[in-house]
Parts: C-alpha cells; sequence; structure tokens
C-alpha cells in the first residue's frame, strides 16, 4: 500500500476467529460437523476421502499432540496438492458453509468489524 502511496488509517488488529488449522480439527476431528465433512468430501476429496484422511491421522497418533491442527491440515494439503487443488479451494468451502451454517458466527464478524471501521 505504502508503495503506491495509499494511506490506511485503520489500525492493526486480528479477526476474533481461530485459524484454519485449528478451525478445521475442531470441526472434523474433535467434534465433527457432518454437514462440512460432507460437503469437502463431495467436492474437494474423490479419489482419497477426507474421512480416509481423518483416520490416518487418528491412527498415526500424532492427534494428541496436535492442539493446533497443524498436522491434520497438513495432510489435508497434501492430499489437496495431489488432486491439484488449493488452499483457496478448501477455504472458499469453508466460508460458503459459515455463511449457510454458522449464522452466529457470522454475526459475530460482522459485529467485530462494524466496530472496529467505525
Amino acid at each position: 500500500m505504502l508503495k503506491h502511496s495509499i494511506k490506511n488509517n485503520i489500525p492493526l488488529s486480528f479477526l476474533p476467529i481461530e485459524s484454519l488449522e485449528k478451525y478445521l480439527k475442531a470441526k472434523l476431528f474433535d467434534n465433527v460437523d457432518h454437514k462440512l465433512l460432507r460437503k469437502l468430501n463431495d467436492f474437494l476429496f474423490h479419489q482419497v476421502s477426507l474421512t480416509e484422511l481423518i483416520e490416518t491421522y487418528r491412527s498415526s497418533g500424532g492427534s494428541a499432540k496436535d492442539t493446533g491442527g497443524k498436522r491434520l491440515y497438513k495432510i489435508i494439503e497434501e492430499e489437496l496438492q495431489r488432486r491439484k487443488k488449493s488452499r483457496a479451494d478448501l477455504v472458499e468451502m469453508i466460508v460458503d458453509h459459515l455463511v449457510e451454517f454458522e449464522i452466529e458466527e457470522m454475526n459475530r464478524i460482522a459485529a467485530y468489524l462494524k466496530g472496529r471501521l467505525s
């Protein structure tokens, strides 16, 4: 932005949301959101299902030490790369899911942004 002489008077802040890795671990492993799991399986994971990837994660024994979900995300990301899919494809599906099924969470984020930008 500085390169193009654009001034930013918005204070630097972080959204009140968890990381993608933590979100996926929470929704696909800790407390399974079956709608999200089904959506991701149907649209992104055709050859090796997300259920199989989660079982690999569970049986590897790394899930006990993986509080941030980075190991699970690595397994998911490697499969996405094998299928010529990107992180953006995954994020798009998750955002669609949030908008459709997690209205309270979206309202909380919208209220936070309104407060920061007004």
